[in-house]
C-alpha cells in the first residue's frame, strides 16, 4: 500500500543518514504530483530517530511548490481543538476554533467578551465559563457560548475516559465536522481532499497511541510535528530538513539521497498527459537529481477519490537496465 510504501522509504531514508551521517537537507523524496505527498508527510511526522542518544518522534521537513500537511486549514482547526482541550489557557486555539465550525458566536461578540478578557485581566476561558448573563450580549448569543463551553468539557472527558483514537472519531461527530467541510467547499474532490487530511491526523493519533507505553494527549501535542509550533521551536535546526517536492521542482538541484516514489503507471507518465517524451525526459531530470543514492519504490495499491485501487509499476522502470538495479523489500528497508 501508499502507507506501507512511505514507511519503508522513511525507514531507508533513516537508515541512509545514520550510516553516512548525512544532513536531513540532503536527502530528497521527489514525486510526480503534489497529490502523493500525504502518506511520506505523516510517515516523515511519525519517524522515530535518535539525537544525542535521545529518541525523537518527527522528522523534520519542507514541501516545496506545495502546502505543508501541517498548514492546512482543516489540520489547524484539528490541533487547535486538541490543543484547547489539553490546556484551556491556549487562547490562540481557543479563539480559532470557537465559532469553528459555525456555532452563532459573531465576531461582534467576541470582541466584546476579549476585551473584558483584556479590561479585567480574567483568562478568556475562564470569562466564558462563567458567562451567564451581559448588558452587552443577547440571550442568543450567551447561550452559544455555553454550547462552546459544554462542547470542549464533553471532549475533555472523552479524552480522559477513551482511547486517543477514540475519543478524537467521536469528538469530530460530536462537532459535526464532516458537514462544516462540505459547506465551506463546494467541489465533492476538494470535500474528499480535506475529509482525508483530517483522517491524516487520526491516524497519526493511532500510530503515536500504539507506540507509546503511556500515551496522552499532552504528550501527543509536545512530540507532533502536526503542530506548526514543534517546527519554530528551534530555529538553528530550522533549515536542516527532508526536501519533499515534485520532479519539476527538483530541476536545477542536486541531493546525496533521492528517494523516487510512486513510480506508477498513471502518474509517470501521467494518465493526462499526451506527450510520452517529455514525461520520460522529467523521470530522468528525477533520477540524475541524486549525487550518490538513488531509491526508487512504488506502491502496489493507491487510493484514488477515496477507494484503494491496484498500480503498475512504470514503464519506465523497465527501460533501466536490470543489471543497475539493486531489488530491496519494503518489509526491510534498511538491507543493503
Amino acid at each position: 500500500t501508499e502507507e506501507n510504501e512511505a514507511s519503508a522509504v522513511v525507514q531507508r531514508l533513516l537508515h541512509l543518514k545514520k550510516i553516512h551521517n548525512f544532513r536531513w537537507k540532503d536527502c530528497a523524496i521527489l514525486y510526480r504530483s503534489n497529490a502523493i505527498a500525504r502518506p511520506f508527510e505523516m510517515a516523515l511526522m511519525q519517524g522515530m530517530w535518535q539525537k544525542n542518544g535521545e529518541w525523537k518522534r518527527g522528522i523534520p521537513y519542507q514541501v516545496f511548490g506545495g502546502t505543508e500537511l501541517y498548514e492546512r486549514s482543516e489540520i489547524k482547526d484539528l490541533m487547535a481543538y486538541l490543543r484547547l482541550i489539553a490546556n484551556q489557557r491556549d487562547e490562540e486555539a481557543l479563539l480559532r476554533i470557537i465559532n469553528v465550525p459555525r456555532r452563532g458566536i459573531s465576531d461582534k461578540t467576541l470582541n466584546i467578551l476579549t476585551q473584558e478578557n483584556r479590561q479585567k485581566k480574567v483568562p478568556l476561558w475562564q470569562l466564558l465559563q462563567n458567562l451567564r448573563s451581559h448588558p452587552e450580549l443577547k440571550e442568543r448569543a450567551i447561550q452559544a457560548v455555553q454550547n462552546f463551553v459544554h462542547l470542549i468539557r464533553k471532549g475533555q472527558d472523552l479524552f480522559a475516559t477513551k482511547p486517543l483514537k477514540s475519543a478524537l472519531e467521536e469528538f469530530l461527530e460530536l462537532i459535526d465536522y464532516k458537514s462544516a467541510i462540505e459547506e465551506e467547499v463546494k467541489s465533492e474532490k476538494m470535500q474528499l481532499f480535506k475529509w482525508e487530511n483530517v483522517q491524516s491526523c487520526i491516524e497519526a493519533l493511532r500510530l503515536y497511541q500504539d507506540q507509546e507505553e503511556d500515551p496522552t494527549l499532552q504528550d501527543f501535542l509536545t512530540t507532533t510535528l502536526l503542530d506548526k509550533n514543534q517546527f519554530t521551536k528551534n530555529e538553528t535546526e530550522s533549515f536542516d530538513r527532508v526536501n519533499v517536492m515534485t520532479f519539476h521542482s527538483a530541476k536545477g538541484l542536486e541531493f546525496e539521497a533521492v528517494f523516487l516514489v510512486a513510480l506508477e503507471d498513471h502518474i509517470i507518465p501521467h494518465e493526462r498527459s499526451f506527450h510520452l517524451e517529455e514525461e520520460r525526459r522529467l523521470m530522468y531530470v528525477a533520477i540524475t537529481r541524486a549525487k550518490k543514492y538513488l531509491n526508487m519504490s512504488m506502491a502496489q495499491q493507491r487510493k484514488r477519490y477515496g477507494k484503494d485501487e491496484n498500480s503498475s509499476p512504470s514503464r519506465f522502470l523497465f527501460e533501466i537496465p536490470k543489471d543497475l538495479l539493486k531489488v530491496i523489500s519494503w518489509r526491510n528497508p534498511c538491507v543493503g
